[in-house]
């Protein structure tokens, strides 16, 4: 398995999940019965709500190329799932007024589409 990016300190207090076994609970939840090949690759960044501590948690794997964001508590229990394709990064982008900060996940090139996916969480 790979080392999780953690970009934000936040999400380094937090724990992470053991992936391998994280992934094949998640199966249901990701409508996803492929294989998770070679290794995933995840990608953790932190961030809070009010004074409580979560996670996004994104995750890539090849064969095929696939790809799943979650939101995670900071104990590392899964709260949110969606498939989204093959991601390269995750970093948070401006805090909008009235709308909060928002989530700026890069898909890996040579996906139907280049362009960043934002994703907007009222803070």
């Amino acid at each position: 398995m790979g080392n999780i990016v953690s970009s934000e300190p936040a999400a380094a207090d937090c724990k992470q999940p053991k992936l391998e076994s994280f992934l094949e609970d998640s199966r249901t939840v990701l409508k996803f019965t492929g294989p998770f090949y070679p290794s995933p690759i995840p990608y953790d960044l932190g961030f809070k709500s009010g004074a409580q501590a979560f996670q996004w948690f994104g995750v890539a794997w090849e064969a095929p190329k696939n790809g799943a964001l979650f939101v995670l508590d900071c104990a590392g229990n899964r709260l949110a799932a969606t498939r989204l394709g093959h991601v390269l990064s995750l970093r948070h982008g401006p805090v909008l007024p009235k709308i909060g900060w928002k989530l700026v996940i890069s898909p890996k090139q040579g996906q139907a589409t280049n362009a960043e996916v934002l994703i907007f969480s009222r803070s």
